[in-house]
């Protein structure tokens, strides 16, 4: 087996060793013979497309378009056997189709060939026999197609006394592009063919961020800078009446930021940067770095001595560091509840790494391509998950209802749930909840939770006051970063379909949804909501909604019936609801007025979403449809929402349905079935 690292400005790409950081691999097996095969293999942040239009018959060969760090070229993973020349022929017609709508191509190949132009040890050999044939003939497939040998000559296959290069690597298209270079390297494998690297261009000057270091991090100083800052802001907002309640979002936030910055202090970090390195491990790998060079210039005795034996306490140290890092981190998982434990265990096994996103197939006129570029991934992205198509289900009479509902909510004045002012106690139960990542106003739950308490319950009360009695959710709060990831299980990841998107919103904004969704809960409760909707709701889950269907199931078919289902999944589901008619629904069937009428009609309205995709930002857009999943409300909207869909179609858990008939005769099984989907 060759081994081949394919790398591009030090970024390690194409391997055959299969861990967590890399994608599944494209390969192809041998055929009647045990054991064998080609494959290409790339790091999780490398996007490929396996090439399946050029897997022919005869040619033991997988192909893929790849991009790493910017580069984009077709790579071949070859195996030729000796004395198949038919493949050399097969392998020729490939390379032209390839070339033919690529521009370039990098082809690791196991030639079984030999020819003095990469194998040193064919000089004065005879020309004459099988494998000197087949070098020739690959010769002539080099020269036509313009391809460049890397091979500097050396061996890559070595076994007792012989020692020969039937590996090549050839590529086109690099030159314009950047240097390539050649070697040849140990590995651990155990076989007879060496390691063959090969890099291009030059090594990256490596990036690095300054970010605040937040594990040194003094929350105490932090907590009494809050208290007087934001009993200075909260006194400021009692004093002027102002109708400004988005600046009032602004203030705060800003207030919280400069207590941060107050407080804080910064650390370098590279991608590299590992959580156990410590200042002290810092400086003592700067020192090792200044004693190797001092090694280099004057490479005495003393200076190698002590060298070595720095070099040997820091990794001791390092290792030491490691250890304690891991043995404090998962004694923290013994005090955590399921949900946070499970976030930890991702966190700390990198399973975050399998989130990327991959090129995605674009149909332009007749032909399918594929975008590589995250530009292009997120416009595509933003034509399926945000600028959704009107489903034109809204009428006049709903969008005339819809208007003079709101203008009666505006009248009504009551003291009920749906419009009492938001209580302490309701502010106080916000704290400690809902997850910690931050919305686009970079504002934590920890910061919230972290800061003086009495004077943020304060600010928060007087906030959320100000925006219910006027039946508003704040614009800064309807800012979505939409992420998009993977759906498991998917048999393509080049489909837009493929990944869904999780709403990444503001903190603050988030508690104040748990406020209006607990009081939302209880009037649904209050009118017994939907019995067979097991998601979002209290005391309701999936185990009850699978029972439900499993021992339905199984009574029938211990009274000897037949049973049917058909199970139901809409695509992006929360993304496509109408508001226009969600509103109608909501104001109709549950008699949803007054200011939690209003909360809601100004939560759904002027949302702004931008696609987060590998790292990179869209531009803010409007988004003029769904329920936006990742926040508070959004999911209780929806599955109202649902509500009214045919009786005969339980259990529901969200937008997963299944309508599940037992009859004795499976005839009447199939036409109930059948009528259902007419009826809907």
């Amino acid at each position: 087996m060759i081994l081949y690292y394919f790398k591009r400005y030090g970024i390690l790409s194409i391997l055959l060793i299969y861990v967590t950081t890399l994608a599944p691999p494209i390969m192809k097996l041998r055929e009647g013979s045990e054991g064998g095969g080609v494959a290409i293999i790339t790091h999780q942040n490398v996007k490929s497309v396996h090439l399946r239009e050029y897997d022919i018959i005869g040619l033991e060969a997988v192909w893929a378009d790849v991009m790493v760090n910017g580069l984009r070229v077709v790579v071949g993973s070859v195996y030729i056997a000796p004395g198949d020349v038919k493949a050399l022929d097969i392998l020729e017609s490939v390379v032209d189709m390839i070339l033919c709508k690529h521009s370039r191509i990098f082809i690791a190949m196991d030639a079984n060939s030999r020819s003095s132009l990469w194998d040193d040890s064919c000089l004065g050999l005879c020309h004459s026999t099988v494998s000197a044939r087949m070098g020739s003939r690959l010769e002539d497939i080099i020269s036509k197609h313009g391809l460049q040998v890397h091979n500097d000559g050396s061996p890559t296959y070595c076994s007792g006394k012989v020692a020969t290069a039937p590996d090549v690597t050839l590529t086109k298209g690099f030159c314009d592009y950047s240097t390539v270079s050649w070697s040849v390297t140990d590995d651990e494998l155990g076989t007879p063919h060496e390691c063959i690297v090969i890099s291009v261009g030059n090594r990256a000057p490596l990036s690095r961020v300054e970010v605040i270091d937040w594990p040194r991090f003094n929350w105490k100083e932090y907590c009494d800078s809050t208290a007087d800052a934001l009993d200075t802001l909260y006194q400021n907002w009692l004093l002027r009446s102002s109708d400004d309640t988005d600046g009032l979002v602004q203030e705060l936030t800003s207030c919280i930021q400069e207590c941060v910055d107050k407080v804080s202090s910064t650390r370098v970090i590279t991608r590299h940067t590992k959580p156990w390195f410590t200042s002290e491990i810092s400086e003592r790998c700067k020192k090792l770095r200044f004693l190797k060079r001092k090694c280099r210039h004057h490479k005495s005795p003393a200076n190698v001595a002590h060298y070595k034996q720095f070099l040997n306490d820091t990794v001791l140290l390092i290792k030491e560091a490691e250890r304690n890092y891991w043995l404090t981190e998962c004694g923290k998982l013994a005090h955590m509840d399921d949900r946070s434990k499970w976030k930890a265990i991702d966190r700390l096994t990198n399973q975050q790494s399998l989130n990327s996103v991959h090129p995605v197939r674009s149909q332009q006129q007749s032909d399918s391509l594929y975008l590589f570029e995250d530009d292009e991934i997120i416009a595509e992205m933003e034509k399926y998950h945000v600028m959704v198509k009107d489903p034109e289900v809204q009428t006049e009479e709903i969008l005339n209802f819809v208007k003079s509902h709101t203008v009666q909510a505006r009248k009504h004045h009551a003291t009920d749930l749906m419009n009492a002012p938001i209580s302490d106690y309701e502010v106080s139960i916000t704290f400690g909840t809902g997850s910690s990542c931050p919305g686009p106003d970079n504002i934590s739950s920890m910061l919230i939770d972290r800061a003086d308490r009495i004077q943020m319950q304060k600010c928060l009360l007087f906030l959320w006051n100000q925006a219910w009695s006027h039946g508003y959710f704040f614009d800064e709060w309807k800012q979505e970063v939409r992420v998009v990831i993977p759906k498991p299980g998917r048999d393509d990841y080049h489909e837009c379909g493929s990944y869904r998107t999780i709403s990444i919103t503001s903190c603050l904004g988030k508690r104040f949804e748990r406020i209006t969704s607990r009081r939302l809960t209880a009037v649904l409760a209050d009118i017994q909501f939907d019995t067979f909707q097991f998601a979002f709701l209290k005391n309701r889950s999936t185990t009850q909604a699978l029972m439900l269907v499993t021992e339905k199931v199984q009574q029938g078919l211990i009274s000897g019936n037949k049973a049917g289902a058909v199970f139901f999944d809409f695509t992006d589901a929360f993304g496509r609801v109408d508001r226009k008619c969600l509103l109608d629904k909501i104001a109709k069937d549950f008699g949803i007025t007054g200011k939690l009428f209003l909360h809601i009609a100004s939560f759904l309205s002027n949302r702004l979403a931008r696609v987060k995709v590998n790292g990179h930002f869209g531009e803010w857009i409007e988004s003029a449809f769904g329920t936006s999943a990742g926040t508070n409300l959004g999911p209780l909207l929806f599955i109202m929402y649902l509500h009214d869909i045919p009786q005969m179609i339980f259990p529901k858990f969200a937008d997963d349905l299944v309508a599940l008939v037992v009859d004795s005769d499976f005839k009447n099984v199939a036409m109930e079935l059948q009528f259902l989907l007419i009826i809907w």
